[in-house]
């Protein structure tokens, strides 16, 4: 079987071939990541980066003008892939020289996009963007502008969508969409937000009344159809002493890209749970920001399910603006495929006697990507804060990828922050009892799965919500029929 041929020529590499995979694998050249002796069609291709569809091959010298070559060739070329060779002796004596050539040919294959034709996309060359390259994502896009397809359904008294033109907005909305974009004046990669703002048509505004108690949820399902591109946007205020809840579904069939912005205030003493299932199309890319402003003793709770699209993006930039405000931000990232899922973090504390808790657990297998940047920003006025992150990762497959980047930014002298991240295997100790017991390989491996992402899910508060999870995941473990590829890259 190719395979089993692949996986003994990764094996048996030349000098060469090591020589490259190694500047390759490390450097990420731009954000993109290369596959070794990787199975296409009929042929195994020595290096390919699938997010632009380019191939890169090493021979000794003498293909130049190989009938079977130029075959291959022209067949990897109708599969819609670019082929460049290099000789061994270039790779071994000017290594450099090669790299460039590839990083040239990676740019020529980065298309310009962007939304309503202004605004460039960001890039891997931008810190928060490094891992996420969002133009290769897109490349072979080809879509039409159309509008968002949202349906609100649950407790949608205080609920309602856009209206047509800006100056029908309330006050309070139009203050609260016109605010400084988050993050925009450090970083410069806010184009995504700034694109929403030049299509603001779609969306709904939810106003929740002081001191409302509303215990049944609203419940919002996004809808993406093929070959649409739509942005939408979403207005939240829950005003003084007020309790809400709102879960978002996202699903949908074939191409398409969402562009999602969410602007939230919670208000003193009121308290905002916030949950998300993501489950788009395996060839989707949804691109989401939130931000949210917290007042004095103001609850927000935030759940994320990341669980389908060829690319997701959850950007979150959380003001503690008020005293005594609790924020807790958690989710589950299980990715298969060629699935690729990143949650990028910001929380600026900027007030006193203030809690943060971050908590995400990633399983990914296959040839996904996972992506967790999270950030505690702790301001000289923020004394007593506590902080907590922590990231973990549980790799099934040696062809998956985790890039985890905790930070800690701390200006105070007065705080309890702690950051930490892990990335591993499953514990083959525990799997070889489990087994040891009488239960299958296949069950034992789902049960040691399961305990690692209750260990977030069981923080959920929502009871509906925390079923409805573990129901998910367990759906999830069941269609992965065949143990994961456990050869490991070294």
């Amino acid at each position: 079987m190719l395979k089993d041929k692949a996986r003994n020529l990764r094996k048996n590499q030349t000098d060469a071939e090591k020589r490259i995979w190694n500047a390759l694998r490390n450097r990420q050249i731009d954000g993109n990541r290369f596959h070794r002796q990787f199975v296409i069609g009929q042929y195994i291709v020595d290096f390919v980066c699938r997010e632009k569809d380019l191939i890169v091959e090493i021979d000794g010298g003498q293909h130049s003008d190989n009938k079977k070559d130029i075959e291959r060739t022209q067949y990897l070329e109708k599969e819609g892939y670019r082929v460049i060779r290099f000789w061994n002796n270039d790779v071994m004596n000017n290594l450099e020289g090669v790299l460039q050539d590839i990083t040239k040919e990676l740019e020529a294959l980065t298309p310009t996009l962007s939304l309503k034709g202004e605004g460039v996309l960001p890039t891997p060359k931008m810190e928060r963007w490094k891992y996420t390259n969002l133009p290769a994502k897109l490349k072979k896009f080809d879509l039409q502008e159309g509008e968002a397809d949202i349906v609100l359904s649950g407790m949608t008294d205080y609920a309602y969508a856009f209206p047509k033109v800006m100056d029908s907005f309330p006050t309070w909305a139009k203050e609260i969409v016109n605010k400084p974009v988050p993050g925009e004046q450090r970083y410069k990669d806010m184009m995504l937000w700034q694109a929403a703002n030049d299509v603001l048509k779609n969306g709904f505004i939810l106003d929740v009344p002081a001191n409302e108690k509303i215990s049944k949820a609203l419940e919002i399902t996004y809808t993406g159809h093929d070959k649409k591109q739509t942005t939408a946007r979403q207005v939240i205020r829950i005003a003084e002493g007020a309790e809400m809840t709102l879960i978002e579904y996202q699903l949908g069939a074939g191409q398409y890209w969402n562009n999602i912005v969410t602007q939230v205030e919670v208000a003193k003493g009121a308290s905002f749970k916030h949950y998300r299932f993501q489950e788009n199309s395996d060839e989707a890319v949804v691109t989401q920001n939130t931000h949210i402003v917290m007042a004095e003793r103001a609850d927000y709770e935030a759940f994320t399910f990341t669980g389908g699209g060829k690319a997701s993006r959850n950007q979150v930039h959380v003001d503690m603006m008020g005293e005594h405000a609790v924020c807790r931000l958690n989710g589950v990232n299980m990715l298969d495929g060629s699935e690729h899922g990143d949650t990028t973090i910001t929380v600026e504390h900027q007030a006193p006697n203030c809690n943060s808790f971050q908590n995400y657990r990633t399983v990914v297998t296959d040839t996904a990507t996972s992506v967790f940047q999270g950030k505690i920003h702790v301001h000289k006025i923020a004394q007593k804060t506590d902080g907590y992150q922590m990231a973990k990762s549980l790799l099934l497959s040696g062809q998956a990828t985790v890039n985890t980047k905790p930070e800690l930014e701390i200006y105070a002298d007065d705080v309890k922050c702690s950051h930490g991240a892990t990335t591993g295997r499953l514990d083959e100790e525990a799997l070889f009892y489990l087994q040891s017991r009488g239960i299958p390989e296949a069950q034992a491996r789902n049960l040691l799965i399961e305990a690692f992402v209750n260990e977030v899910i069981e923080e959920i508060s929502h009871d509906d919500v925390q079923e409805q999870t573990a129901h998910i995941v367990n759906q999830w473990l069941t269609r992965e029929d065949e143990p994961a590829n456990e050869e490991w890259l070294d």
